[in-house]
């Protein structure tokens, strides 16, 4: 898993936890989805898989990915202070600050653009 090491992020930790039950391997659960657990507080979990936790300005950001209706593929989100950032893509970028604004590429069909959103 990508940054499965505990951050440090606003002063608490955030690590990539899971949920599920069963068994996929030998003493291994299976996992159903993975969520980003900060300080006490368990994130992502509407989503099929969270991941990446990332400090932007000491503050939580990471990547999530859902399967909407019919959809045969995930999208991706960025996901910054519990709100997404841009909507649902095909691909996602990790996220930067740049001038201020948190900045990530991301990728609907060919079509590549940069989302930029505003930090204060």
């Amino acid at each position: 898993m990508q940054n499965s090491r505990p951050l440090d992020i606003g002063g608490e930790v955030a690590f990539l936890g899971a949920t599920g039950s069963g068994i996929n391997y030998p003493r291994r659960p299976r996992v159903s989805n993975t969520v980003i657990v900060h300080g006490t507080s368990v994130l992502g979990d509407e989503y099929g898989y969270a991941c990446c936790p990332r400090d932007i300005n000491g503050k939580l950001a990471f990547t999530g990915f859902s399967k909407e209706d019919g959809d045969n593929f995930y999208r991706m989100s960025i996901v910054y202070e519990d709100e997404e950032i841009g909507g649902r893509f095909d691909e996602v970028s990790e996220p930067q600050v740049f001038g201020g604004n948190l900045v990530f590429s991301a990728r609907t069909g060919e079509l590549w653009e940069v989302v930029s959103f505003p930090l204060e």
